[in-house]
């Protein structure tokens, strides 16, 4: 919250680019309880802020979560979560300002995304790429290698 709000959706101009928002929202600057509000899909209704900030850091826990459960046991805490902050940081926020933002390149082109799968899913599979998982489904020759010798 202290910076992925702001780099996601700060900027009413653009932010930096149609890629990744600003820091004019940095540790929720503006954000107030009661005048701060958020556009939604649904014409002339918004959302206060806050409710909208409380949504969004619940697609960038359930999707940090995805991934971590794909790794499990597999890494040391530290290396988890040295690795969430640099995934969440170069992964999760570009794709969430690209598609939830109205200023963002795939939500300019008409990529529409209500129920956070496009973000979800995408990162998820981003986070969870690893050494004999290919996106085919098929596995590498190395890891069927190393399941012969297992069983």
């Amino acid at each position: 919250m202290a910076y992925g709000y702001s780099l996601a959706f700060g900027g009413t101009e653009g932010g930096l680019s149609p890629i990744i928002g600003d820091f004019s929202k940095l540790f929720l600057s503006g954000v107030t309880i009661d005048r701060s509000t958020a556009a939604t899909f649904s014409a002339g209704f918004q959302l206060p802020e806050l409710v909208f900030v409380a949504f969004q850091l619940t697609f960038a826990c359930i999707t940090a979560t995805l991934i971590v459960g794909g790794i499990a046991e597999r890494m040391k805490f530290g290396a988890v979560m040295l690795f969430l902050a640099i995934w969440f940081t170069f992964s999760y926020l570009p794709i969430a300002h690209m598609v939830w933002a109205g200023t963002g390149y795939l939500f300019n082109l008409g990529a529409y995304d209500f129920a956070g799968g496009t973000v979800v899913h995408i990162n998820s599979r981003c986070g969870r790429a690893r050494r004999g998982d290919r996106p085919s489904g098929r596995a590498s020759a190395s890891s069927r290698s190393r399941s012969r010798r297992t069983t």
